[in-house]
């Protein structure tokens, strides 16, 4: 993998440093000031991974073609954090991009002398896999200086308020292990301490060294996954949007539910509290979203594909561009396959295309 810098973005309460890597450009032009940059979050169902699980190569890969910053950011984690936590992280994260300096050597000289630029905060996309996605559509929704394009690989949070999430599932019991007691609430041992060393958090192989990988599917399958999100278990919010689910459902023929349609995300907008509706993508795209780039396989058994289509949908309904790839077939992570790169080079090159087609429409502004 290319070599990057590392920076610290900012600092937790304790002292804790948040930090983030970014990889510069092969080259820029002497007469450049400023490159423009993708900003990426891993994914881990907002439970585990760092800033360093899962890059796409396929994708840095593009951006350096193309000439931009790669940045991965890690975040705070679900336990002990929540999504208010880390809507502050991407926040946060925006607020520091413009300080940043990036040093790459000069296009125009022979001798390679390094060059320093900074980040065009105005050619900007973002990007997430699987619940990374949810940091990027956060950006895309509270950014005040919009992205100009995200991608969404096989993302989640496009419907957090589907069945899957809110339903208990005799299933659960499989993944309720006694090494994952601390984590389950109420947290046995006493509160849980904010992650001091993103290290710790990583993915290994199988996974079977991390006891925070078997918290997913426990928190989805006990119908309690938003409990952790929102921070809120008592009283549940999980029970609540549920009964909202329930009761709105019985207005529909057959109770068939379309979360793209207008009257349901008014329905969520009254149902849940004010203050957690920030943290739900689908009940906060607008006309004023970034155009949106979606790739998502319909084989995906751990985050549905029904969450981008549905916010493909929403995206459409709004008047956004939106392109959406479906991969048939295809599960989860489908593209860390080490055959993925050429049996989807036309589909990963849309894709650069896309970024490139909205990063640079700023660019070739009469103003820049």
């Amino acid at each position: 993998m290319a070599a990057f810098q590392t920076l610290q973005y900012k600092s937790l309460k304790d002292g804790t440093p948040v930090l983030l890597d970014i990889y510069p450009p092969t080259r820029v032009s002497n007469n450049s000031a400023t490159v423009p940059a993708v900003v990426y979050f891993h994914g881990g169902a907002l439970i585990v991974g760092n800033r360093r699980d899962g890059i796409p190569t396929w994708l840095l890969s593009r951006v350096a073609a193309l000439g931009y910053a790669f940045i991965s950011a890690d975040y705070r984690l679900i336990p002990p954090s929540n999504a208010h936590a880390i809507l502050e992280d991407v926040q946060d994260l925006h607020a520091f991009l413009p300080s940043i300096e990036v040093t790459v050597p000069s296009e125009d000289d022979v001798d390679s002398k390094a060059q320093k630029v900074k980040i065009d905060t105005e050619a900007l996309a973002v990007a997430g896999s699987s619940s990374g996605a949810f940091l990027a559509f956060l950006a895309a929704m509270h950014w005040k200086s919009k992205p100009k394009a995200v991608l969404s690989i096989y993302g989640m949070s496009g419907d957090f308020l589907m069945p899957l999430y809110l339903t208990p599932s005799p299933m659960a019991a499989n993944f309720d292990k006694p090494e994952l007691k601390d984590f389950v609430y109420p947290f046995p041992s006493g509160p849980l301490k904010e992650v001091a060393d993103w290290s710790l958090t990583h993915i290994p192989a199988g996974h079977s060294s991390n006891p925070r990988s078997g918290l997913p599917p426990l928190y989805t399958l006990s119908g309690k996954y938003l409990d952790y999100f929102t921070g809120d278990h008592e009283p549940s919010f999980s029970r609540v949007v549920e009964e909202a689910y329930k009761v709105y459902a019985e207005t529909k023929e057959n109770g068939i539910v379309d979360p793209t349609s207008e009257s349901f995300v008014e329905a969520f907008k009254a149902a849940i509290p004010e203050h957690h509706i920030p943290l739900f993508p689908q009940l906060g795209v607008t006309s004023s979203w970034p155009p949106a780039v979606l790739l998502h396989g319909n084989a995906d058994i751990m985050v549905p594909f029904q969450e981008s289509k549905t916010m493909a949908g929403l995206l459409n309904n709004a008047g956004v561009p939106v392109k959406f790839i479906e991969f048939e077939g295809k599960d989860h992570l489908f593209d860390y396959d080490p055959t993925a790169e050429a049996t989807y080079t036309k589909e990963f090159d849309a894709v650069g295309e896309f970024l490139k087609k909205y990063i640079e429409s700023i660019l070739n502004t009469p103003e820049n």
